[in-house]
């Protein structure tokens, strides 16, 4: 029995052992791997002070190990998870690594849901950036349903005539157009249209972006009228401040060329192609 409890207790002490060397190789030893890491990621940047700023720009760098550090073992230094998840979404979204961002903003969609209900702004933002998230990697049904999501809890928390309720009506609109649904896309851009006209005013950048889409959707359905209409009435607003908006300028001026070539009226469709060049040339380096 002596003997017995010996091998037993030798047994307990080698799993112990053997417990505590899988500690320090798999857990231990990584962890202060990571510590040093974003301790020298924090020397490197002594001009940022807390930890979201050193999160954000670890993102800029694509450093994922400060990354993993910061929201593992740093994780009550920052105030609302939710919300830095978002950010970090957004910072990956600005980047075009769709992928990433979706994944921080389904975990901010999860607490958000579980905290703050369906029925939210923050839940609504987040299935907005889910949208659009999906929507730069051409999953347009994916897309739509999110941007669904959003706009429903906007029509129901800020009411019809709101700015944000019209951002998802204009961007459900874009994706109908991605999937060559145009009646679709022209039924959502004109109620975001709407909106912008009476919350924003006829000169606002909003609206003009609205008439611009409206020309995009027409001009495939190969209603001309209506597209140099709305092209026209985009163009106008855009020429107030050229410098901002050169690249709208000169995708419309593309666009009226080919119309008007379609048409048949040769010398208004070359005299917007040189219109459309002059602008390629100015912004080409000298």
């Amino acid at each position: 029995m002596i003997q017995t409890k010996h091998i037993y207790l030798a047994a307990i002490s080698f799993i112990a052992l053997l417990i505590g060397v899988l500690f320090i190789y798999k857990v231990w030893q990584p962890r202060q791997q990571l510590k040093t890491k974003y301790q020298t990621f924090t020397q490197a940047h002594t001009n940022l002070q807390t930890a979201e700023e050193h999160l954000l720009q670890a993102c800029k760098e694509n450093n994922d190990d400060v990354i993993y550090y910061l929201l593992t073992y740093k994780k009550r230094s920052f105030k609302n998870i939710p919300n830095i998840y978002n950010k970090l979404g957004n910072a990956y979204h600005d980047q075009g690594k769709y992928d990433k961002a979706i994944q921080y903003y389904q975990q901010s969609l999860k607490i958000f849901l579980k905290k703050l209900g369906e029925n939210h702004q923050n839940t609504a933002t987040i299935y907005y950036n889910l949208g659009m998230g999906y929507y730069w990697k051409c999953e347009y049904d994916k897309a739509i349903q999110y941007l669904q999501k959003s706009l429903k809890i906007r029509l129901k928390t800020l009411g019809e005539d709101h700015q944000k309720t019209a951002y998802a009506y204009n961007n459900l609109g874009v994706g109908y157009y991605s999937k060559h649904e145009y009646d679709k896309s022209i039924q959502y851009l004109q109620k975001s249209l709407k909106i912008r006209l009476k919350v924003l005013g006829e000169e606002h950048q909003e609206t003009a972006d609205s008439y611009h889409n409206l020309g995009m959707g027409y001009y495939m359905k190969h209603e001309d009228g209506k597209a140099i209409q709305y092209y026209k009435k985009a163009l106008e607003i855009f020429l107030k401040t050229p410098g901002k908006h050169h690249q709208d300028i000169a995708t419309i001026y593309n666009s009226l060329s080919k119309i008007y070539l379609r048409k048949g009226q040769l010398q208004l469709s070359i005299e917007y192609e040189l219109k459309e060049r002059e602008i390629e040339e100015r912004q080409e380096p000298q």
